[in-house]
């Protein structure tokens, strides 16, 4: 079972991101795919250090003290996150700058973090000919300037914070702009021409990239890279 303690046989990164392990050894593929390296499936030895003023601490509440600490960082990269998402939001209001714009930067900046696999290299070339996520960095340096296609954007990264860090967004709010980005892009496809314009089709892929997920609407349990 992923992600329940003492009953879960994953590798140790699976376990944390609470997906679906192969147990292939002495690494999973999983990992392999994603980039990462392994960190295998054997329990880590633990050391306590007991002073005079603690002599009588414990590996339980070494290992409590622990988690809060990484609970404690885990929120500070959240406020993080949010912050960013939060100045993302606000500049979808701001007028497009000449190539690319604000706003589709800001949107870069977070997918490239969160939506696009960790692997040893982050060159921005070879992100760009890497064919199964190259459409992003081409959505988010599209010119043409479309409240459609900045609202479709703006809901991805709203799903890919809330799947990262559920406690910074919610989903209740992801669902929101999701849904609003749905409704833009009908009431324009009733325009003359629109539905023939770049960007449009642009809005289509990021908003259907978030229907074949849909994995932010039920569980993270499943979530995948």
């Amino acid at each position: 079972m992923v992600g329940v303690a003492g009953k879960s046989r994953a590798c140790h990164d699976c376990k944390r991101r609470r997906v679906k392990c192969d147990f292939q050894k002495p690494s999973c593929m999983r990992c392999e795919k994603a980039g990462r390296a392994c960190p295998g499936y054997d329990r880590a030895s633990i050391f306590v250090n007991r002073t005079l003023s603690e002599f009588t601490t414990t590996a339980r509440v070494a290992i409590a003290e622990a988690i809060s600490l990484q609970v404690q960082i885990s929120m500070k990269h959240s406020s993080r996150l949010l912050q960013t998402f939060e100045q993302l939001q606000a500049n979808i209001t701001v007028p497009q700058a000449p190539f690319p714009g604000t706003f589709r930067l800001g949107a870069w900046d977070i997918l490239r973090e969160l939506y696009l696999p960790r692997t040893r290299s982050t060159d921005e070339c070879e992100v760009t000919a890497t064919s199964c996520y190259s459409w992003v960095h081409a959505v988010c340096h599209m010119v043409p300037k479309s409240n459609v296609l900045n609202q479709a954007l703006l809901a991805f990264c709203a799903i890919q914070v809330y799947l990262a860090e559920p406690w910074s967004i919610s989903e209740e709010r992801a669902q929101s702009l999701y849904g609003e980005a749905v409704k833009k892009l009908i009431e324009s496809l009733e325009e003359s021409d629109v539905e023939r314009r770049d960007d449009t089709l642009a809005a289509i892929v990021v908003l259907s990239t978030c229907e074949v997920k849909q994995l932010w609407r039920t569980s993270t349990m499943h979530q995948s890279c």
